[in-house]
Protein backbone atom coordinates (compact mmCIF):
# COMPACT_ATOMS: atom_id res chain seq x y z
CA UNK A 1 0.00 0.00 0.00
CA UNK A 2 3.09 2.10 0.61
CA UNK A 3 3.64 2.51 -3.31
CA UNK A 4 0.29 3.75 -4.32
CA UNK A 5 0.22 6.90 -5.89
CA UNK A 6 -0.89 10.10 -3.69
CA UNK A 7 -3.24 11.13 -6.46
CA UNK A 8 -5.39 8.26 -5.64
CA UNK A 9 -5.25 8.59 -1.91
CA UNK A 10 -6.15 12.57 -2.54
CA UNK A 11 -8.75 11.68 -5.05
CA UNK A 12 -10.37 9.19 -2.50
CA UNK A 13 -10.09 11.71 0.12
CA UNK A 14 -11.63 14.44 -1.95
CA UNK A 15 -14.84 12.17 -3.16
CA UNK A 16 -16.80 13.58 -0.12
CA UNK A 17 -15.90 16.30 2.01
CA UNK A 18 -16.78 14.75 5.71
CA UNK A 19 -18.52 17.26 8.14
CA UNK A 20 -19.17 16.47 11.86
CA UNK A 21 -22.66 16.36 10.80
CA UNK A 22 -21.98 13.73 8.85
CA UNK A 23 -20.29 11.90 11.05
CA UNK A 24 -23.10 12.52 13.35
CA UNK A 25 -25.24 11.20 11.46
CA UNK A 26 -23.19 7.95 10.34
CA UNK A 27 -22.65 7.48 14.50
CA UNK A 28 -26.84 8.04 14.77
CA UNK A 29 -27.36 5.68 12.08
CA UNK A 30 -25.14 2.96 13.27
CA UNK A 31 -26.46 3.58 17.28
CA UNK A 32 -30.24 2.92 15.13
CA UNK A 33 -29.02 -0.05 13.39
CA UNK A 34 -27.57 -1.70 17.12
CA UNK A 35 -30.34 -0.44 19.21
CA UNK A 36 -33.95 -0.42 19.47
CA UNK A 37 -35.32 2.68 21.51
CA UNK A 38 -38.56 2.10 22.91
CA UNK A 39 -41.13 4.55 21.88
CA UNK A 40 -44.57 5.09 23.96
CA UNK A 41 -46.08 2.62 21.36
CA UNK A 42 -43.05 -0.19 21.67
CA UNK A 43 -43.33 0.39 25.57
CA UNK A 44 -46.67 -0.49 25.70
CA UNK A 45 -46.17 -3.28 23.36
CA UNK A 46 -43.15 -4.91 25.63
CA UNK A 47 -45.58 -3.97 28.49
CA UNK A 48 -47.99 -6.84 27.06
CA UNK A 49 -45.03 -8.83 25.96
CA UNK A 50 -44.21 -8.71 30.06
CA UNK A 51 -47.43 -9.34 31.03
CA UNK A 52 -47.92 -12.33 28.92
CA UNK A 53 -44.99 -13.86 29.68
CA UNK A 54 -45.26 -13.75 33.48
CA UNK A 55 -49.06 -15.38 32.78
CA UNK A 56 -47.53 -17.90 30.53
CA UNK A 57 -44.77 -18.91 33.59
CA UNK A 58 -47.36 -18.97 36.40
CA UNK A 59 -49.50 -21.09 33.95
CA UNK A 60 -46.06 -23.57 33.70
CA UNK A 61 -46.05 -23.59 37.76
CA UNK A 62 -49.51 -24.54 37.45
CA UNK A 63 -49.42 -27.56 35.30
CA UNK A 64 -46.17 -28.89 36.73
CA UNK A 65 -47.90 -28.99 40.13
CA UNK A 66 -51.05 -30.26 39.26
CA UNK A 67 -49.50 -32.91 36.37
CA UNK A 68 -45.63 -33.12 37.47
CA UNK A 69 -46.57 -37.21 37.93
CA UNK A 70 -45.69 -37.22 33.76
CA UNK A 71 -42.23 -37.21 33.24
CA UNK A 72 -42.78 -35.72 29.89
CA UNK A 73 -44.38 -32.68 32.12
CA UNK A 74 -41.35 -32.77 34.52
CA UNK A 75 -39.36 -32.21 31.46
CA UNK A 76 -41.44 -29.82 29.31
CA UNK A 77 -42.58 -27.39 31.41
CA UNK A 78 -39.33 -26.60 33.28
CA UNK A 79 -37.88 -25.77 30.19
CA UNK A 80 -40.78 -23.73 29.14
CA UNK A 81 -40.30 -21.91 32.82
CA UNK A 82 -36.45 -21.00 32.59
CA UNK A 83 -37.10 -19.74 28.93
CA UNK A 84 -40.09 -17.72 30.04
CA UNK A 85 -38.26 -16.00 33.32
CA UNK A 86 -35.63 -15.52 30.68
CA UNK A 87 -38.06 -13.55 28.49
CA UNK A 88 -38.95 -11.82 31.49
CA UNK A 89 -35.97 -10.38 32.72
CA UNK A 90 -35.25 -9.51 29.25
CA UNK A 91 -37.67 -7.47 29.07
CA UNK A 92 -38.04 -6.34 32.29
CA UNK A 93 -34.38 -5.13 31.64
CA UNK A 94 -35.37 -3.60 27.95
CA UNK A 95 -37.98 -1.67 30.05
CA UNK A 96 -36.08 -0.33 32.39
CA UNK A 97 -33.11 0.80 30.23
CA UNK A 98 -35.55 2.00 27.80
CA UNK A 99 -33.80 0.32 24.88
CA UNK A 100 -32.47 -3.07 23.72
CA UNK A 101 -29.89 -4.55 22.09
CA UNK A 102 -31.31 -6.29 18.75
CA UNK A 103 -29.15 -9.14 18.92
CA UNK A 104 -29.92 -10.10 22.23
CA UNK A 105 -33.22 -9.72 21.12
CA UNK A 106 -31.99 -12.48 18.17
CA UNK A 107 -30.55 -14.89 21.08
CA UNK A 108 -33.95 -14.79 23.01
CA UNK A 109 -35.73 -16.68 19.96
CA UNK A 110 -32.70 -19.04 20.08
CA UNK A 111 -33.81 -19.93 23.56
CA UNK A 112 -37.72 -20.36 22.52
CA UNK A 113 -35.89 -22.53 19.07
CA UNK A 114 -34.32 -24.93 22.00
CA UNK A 115 -37.11 -25.34 24.36
CA UNK A 116 -39.42 -26.13 21.26
CA UNK A 117 -36.33 -29.03 20.20
CA UNK A 118 -36.76 -30.05 23.79
CA UNK A 119 -40.58 -30.36 23.66
CA UNK A 120 -40.17 -32.42 20.10
CA UNK A 121 -37.07 -34.65 21.06
CA UNK A 122 -39.97 -34.99 24.10
CA UNK A 123 -42.98 -35.77 22.34
CA UNK A 124 -40.78 -38.29 19.57
CA UNK A 125 -39.81 -40.29 22.88
CA UNK A 126 -43.25 -40.28 23.96
CA UNK A 127 -44.19 -41.59 20.50
CA UNK A 128 -41.65 -44.46 20.59
CA UNK A 129 -43.37 -45.72 23.65
CA UNK A 130 -45.82 -47.80 21.81
CA UNK A 131 -44.84 -47.42 18.40
CA UNK A 132 -47.73 -49.55 16.85
CA UNK A 133 -50.59 -46.57 18.44
CA UNK A 134 -50.95 -43.94 15.48
CA UNK A 135 -52.24 -42.00 18.34
CA UNK A 136 -49.25 -41.69 20.08
CA UNK A 137 -47.28 -40.01 17.65
CA UNK A 138 -50.34 -37.66 17.05
CA UNK A 139 -48.55 -34.76 19.44
CA UNK A 140 -45.92 -34.73 17.12
CA UNK A 141 -47.42 -33.21 14.30
CA UNK A 142 -48.21 -30.01 16.65
CA UNK A 143 -44.65 -29.92 18.05
CA UNK A 144 -42.67 -30.81 14.30
CA UNK A 145 -44.52 -27.14 13.65
CA UNK A 146 -43.53 -25.01 16.44
CA UNK A 147 -40.50 -26.31 16.12
CA UNK A 148 -39.84 -25.12 12.54
CA UNK A 149 -41.81 -22.35 12.99
CA UNK A 150 -39.33 -21.21 16.44
CA UNK A 151 -36.49 -22.23 13.65
CA UNK A 152 -37.79 -20.18 10.82
CA UNK A 153 -37.95 -17.24 12.92
CA UNK A 154 -34.37 -17.95 14.18
CA UNK A 155 -33.34 -18.48 10.43
CA UNK A 156 -34.66 -15.22 9.68
CA UNK A 157 -32.89 -13.40 12.92
CA UNK A 158 -29.36 -15.16 11.54
CA UNK A 159 -29.72 -13.72 8.16
CA UNK A 160 -31.21 -10.57 9.43
CA UNK A 161 -28.27 -10.18 11.74
CA UNK A 162 -25.48 -11.10 8.70
CA UNK A 163 -27.03 -8.18 7.20
CA UNK A 164 -27.03 -5.85 9.79
CA UNK A 165 -23.75 -6.64 10.96
CA UNK A 166 -22.56 -6.18 7.24
CA UNK A 167 -24.54 -2.89 7.39
CA UNK A 168 -22.47 -1.85 10.91
CA UNK A 169 -19.26 -2.63 9.48
CA UNK A 170 -19.49 -0.40 6.66
CA UNK A 171 -20.95 2.92 8.91
CA UNK A 172 -17.91 2.06 11.55
CA UNK A 173 -15.20 2.14 8.09
CA UNK A 174 -16.81 5.07 7.20
CA UNK A 175 -16.53 6.37 10.76
CA UNK A 176 -12.94 5.38 11.05
CA UNK A 177 -12.02 7.04 7.62
CA UNK A 178 -14.47 10.52 8.56
CA UNK A 179 -11.52 10.51 12.18
CA UNK A 180 -8.76 9.71 9.89
CA UNK A 181 -9.74 12.17 7.29
CA UNK A 182 -10.04 15.20 10.54
CA UNK A 183 -6.60 13.88 11.47
CA UNK A 184 -4.68 14.53 8.19
CA UNK A 185 -2.85 18.30 7.86
CA UNK A 186 -4.95 20.73 5.85
CA UNK A 187 -3.66 21.20 2.49
CA UNK A 188 -0.66 23.38 1.17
Amino acid sequence: MSNEPNEFRERLLDAQPIASELRADLRKELDALVNQTLTPRKRVETWLWLIAAVVFAAWCVYGLVRHGHDVSTRIILPTFIAVAIAHVIWLARALQRGTFAWRSNFKLMELWTLASGVVLTVALFRGMRNPADPASTFGLMFTFIFYVACAGQSLFNKIKEAAWSQREQMLRLESRLADLIDRLPPKA
